[in-house]
């Protein structure tokens, strides 16, 4: 047969030849889509793979992290008290919940550094505080027995009944936590040790300790020498690591995609070195030796290296998947419905997945108990609504929106109430908005409100109105009835700022005013941001120019209203600034009381005091002074004792001075401030309350303190010749003082109308411009010799 015969048309379009060409073409095409669909089998794969690894990589740095916070949470109590007790602390863990919210935490407690000299006494003072108030500490073993300069102890650990061993160990003591505190101490960073065995109810356990260094409150921290100097202990957890990582996964819906998990300490991957071992969580059997994907991922723990080693099990293969090229080539003719079915299998995994994704996606955008959207997801709100149109986008407005009053719900009535009002605070202010409008829960009892288009600041206040009325209507929360307020800070765009991060700094800036005001809202300045350019100048000066005394001491006379003699005079600040002149206090007072240099601030206007007072006595002029202290000296325990030594040192007895508070610096911390006032006014200091009537102060705290005058408000008292309700207040006010065995003082005294009035009401003293305005400490002197006062004090 020749070869024109053998290719003729005819001979393929035969039966048997059409068979062979059909064959060839569906071998050849089966061939080429195997290939493809094993391909495309192995990219889903590495993405599934590379997916699960970032799930877990991400779950363990966020338990890491709140194991972190924990610990964070711990120190604060420290910092916040000056001595914290065994039942306190026990209290404080006790409300953590630790068992429920972190699986793995074994212990939390705290070692103190010891010195040789201070252990006697540390150990009577244990067992005496167990005396006094039992709480599972009987007795203070210090353990093992050395002899050095300093020791670090184990003083607090809880829960104590399964670590009571813990109780009284000299941690330096143990290798495997000499190196971590060391860090810790050097760093000023949270520490963790390498592996160790803990002990569990009757068997040793794989685990690790982390620390987190505590250091003497204000001290200078600049470099590891003065770390080392200030260290006065550290805040330490247990971590059994196989509790640890069930915790973890336990969880997770990626829980099954047949995956080995293996964690080591450090970078050699051996099993001296081995953490954790997860062959019952992810998966049944052993990791295959040659699995085509493996990847070993690290993250810093507590300054250690952890190595992750991920190794895909035959599980983590689709059966069906694997086993498909092969059926695609050996059955071609079902060619068109195995790529129907293919499809469709991919099809419902694409969908699957990008469900997932989705879920995922709104989870790290939105707020998991309010289904709000978060922070971020409000950021990203701000930026897209300002790039829309970045010419013109219009007047917005952010709003930050407090609860007050939420944490005395979630202490009284629990955590879940309070999460049920959260939940309600959404739908309630929905209702308030337009389409265009966005709310988010920033954390916590914190929410933010996007408002646009916005026509100015009148309309951003009546909203902020708006919100507050509708947070103030009664809550049902498991059939009681609450009632809360909430303050509101409000930013506009772009009168305060061009892009979100600004705007939301400046709102929580307004938001911070509103809380300390109690008006319920307040719209950004930027003489009341600290952060401000201006402010932060202004701050970086405010030392200097105590050194250069720009700082100068004003002083106004208070009278006697019944015979008009002089009483004393009240101590006012005033700043000459070489280049801006003079600045009123309330552009830089409010920011110093905020910071760290509030105490210096105090102590250098009392002695300016003192110093002016000697001269006037030494001038045959004695004159009582007083001065405004604020809430955050009243926190301040060296304050009765600094006090003390200015006055003796100007030689001034302490019925010559007089230490002026306002109302909302008692309700601060009411504890404390009784504590600091009694100790002062033992010392014979004069207490009075400024601004009375302002603030938000109870008989039952009032009556507790060592008060012995009350300073009315000027708003009431100026006004009071024309609106009769202030005229009831004072009069109530002076009645009131008067039961409690106080003294009266007038302030804000601009006539003689008001004047005669305060005298028919019984009121005992008086200060205002009537009488005379602030003027330096010259002037007063002349002042005080042509009033030639029978009595000052």
């Amino acid at each position: 047969m020749s070869l024109p015969q053998w290719l003729s048309l005819d001979r393929f379009m035969r039966p048997h030849g059409i068979a062979w060409f059909v064959l060839a073409v569906t071998l050849l095409l089966s061939t080429l889509l195997a290939w493809n669909i094993q391909r495309n089998i192995d990219l889903q794969e590495r993405r599934r793979f590379d997916d699960a690894v970032l799930q877990t990589l991400t779950a363990i740095e966020q338990r890491m992290a709140a194991y972190a916070d924990t610990l964070g949470g711990v120190s604060a109590l420290f910092y916040a008290s000056e001595h914290v007790t065994r039942r306190e602390f026990q209290t404080y863990v006790n409300t953590l919940r630790v068992p429920e919210r972190y699986p793995g935490m074994q212990s939390l407690g705290f070692i103190r550094r010891v010195q040789e000299f201070e252990k006697q006494t540390l150990a009577q003072q244990i067992l005496e505080e167990h005396r006094n108030n039992p709480c599972g500490y009987p007795d203070f073993p210090i353990f093992p027995a050395r002899t050095s300069t300093e020791y670090f102890l184990v003083v607090f650990v809880e829960p104590i009944a399964q670590n009571r061993a813990l109780f009284g160990r000299d941690a330096l003591t143990e290798p495997a936590c000499r190196a971590p505190m060391e860090r810790a101490r050097d760093t000023g960073e949270m520490s963790a040790s390498e592996r160790i065995m803990l002990r569990h109810g009757n068997m040793d356990k794989p685990g690790f300790v982390l620390m987190l260094p505590l250091y003497e409150p204000g001290a200078a921290l600049h470099n590891m020498e003065k770390r080392r100097r200030a260290l006065i202990g550290y805040v330490f957890g247990n971590f059994l690591v196989n509790d640890l990582f069930q915790g973890i996964f336990g969880k997770r819906v990626v829980s099954n995609l047949g995956i080995d998990l293996e964690v080591f300490d450090g970078r050699q991957l051996t099993r001296e070195q081995l953490l954790y071992d997860d062959d019952t969580v992810l998966h049944s059997g052993e990791a295959e030796p040659s699995s085509p994907y493996h990847q070993v991922a690290e993250i810093n723990v507590g300054g250690r290296v952890w190595s992750l080693s991920f190794t895909a099990l035959p599980a983590f293969h689709d059966k069906f998947s694997s086993k498909l090229p092969m059926l695609f080539f050996i059955a071609g003719s079902l060619l068109s419905f195995l790529l129907y079915r293919v499809i469709l299998t991919r099809a419902v995994h694409a969908s699957e997945r990008r469900q997932y994704t989705e879920m995922l996606e709104r989870q790290a955008r939105h707020d998991s108990l309010t289904n709000l959207p978060n922070r971020s997801f409000l950021l990203e709100q701000l930026k897209e609504k300002l790039q829309k149109n970045p010419g013109n986008p219009g007047n917005m407005a952010l709003l930050l929106i407090d609860l007050n009053g939420f944490k005395e719900i979630n202490d009284t009535l629990g955590h879940q109430s309070g999460d049920t009002l959260l939940q309600q605070i959404g739908p309630r202010l929905q209702k308030l908005l337009r389409p265009t409008d966005a709310l988010s829960r920033l954390g916590g009892d914190e929410f933010g409100l996007m408002l646009t288009p916005l026509r100015g600041v009148e309309e951003a206040e009546i909203w902020a109105k708006r919100v507050i009325d509708e947070i103030h209507r009664p809550f049902e929360l498991d059939g009681i009835t609450v009632q809360i307020d909430a303050s509101v800070g409000i930013a506009l765009h772009p009168l305060h700022g061009a892009d979100g991060s600004t705007l939301m700094r400046c709102a929580d800036v307004a938001m911070y005013v509103a809380k300390k005001s109690h008006h319920g809202y307040a719209v950004y300045q930027p003489e009341l941001d600290m952060h401000s350019p201006r402010q932060l100048s202004l701050m970086s000066q405010i030392e200097e120019a105590m050194q250069l005394e720009q700082l100068a001491l004003y002083f106004q006379p208070k009278i006697r209203l019944q015979d008009g003699n002089v009483i004393g005079v009240e101590a006012l600040i005033r700043w000459h600034h070489p280049g801006e002149g003079l600045i009123p206090p309330g552009e830089f007072i409010p920011q110093v009381e905020r910071s760290t240099l509030i105490r210096p601030f105090t102590l250098w206007v009392i002695e300016h005091a003192l110093m002016q007072c000697r001269q006037w006595q030494d001038l045959g002029l004695p004159t009582k002074v007083a001065v405004n202290i604020s809430a955050r000296n009243l926190l301040d325990s060296e304050l009765p004792d600094d006090v003390e030594k200015l006055l003796v040192k100007h030689r001034v007895t302490p019925d010559y001075l007089e230490l002026e508070i306002t109302e909302s610096a008692i309700v601060a911390d009411p504890g404390r401030a009784l504590d600091i006032l009694t100790k002062l006014h033992d010392r014979g200091v004069h207490i009075s309350i400024d601004d009375f009537g302002t603030g938000y102060s109870s008989l039952a705290h009032l009556k507790k303190l060592p008060v012995s005058s009350l300073k009315i408000d000027a708003s009431f008292v100026s006004d009071m010749t024309e609106d009769e309700n202030d005229a009831i207040i004072v009069r109530s006010t002076v009645d009131l003082a008067h039961n409690l065995g106080m003294n009266v003082i007038a302030e804000g005294v601009e006539d003689r109308e008001t004047l005669d009035i305060l005298k028919v009401l019984d009121c005992d003293y008086a200060q205002g411009f009537f009488i005379c305005r602030p003027i330096p400490a010259a002037d007063v002197t002349e002042w005080l010799r042509q009033h030639t006062p029978q009595s000052h004090h």
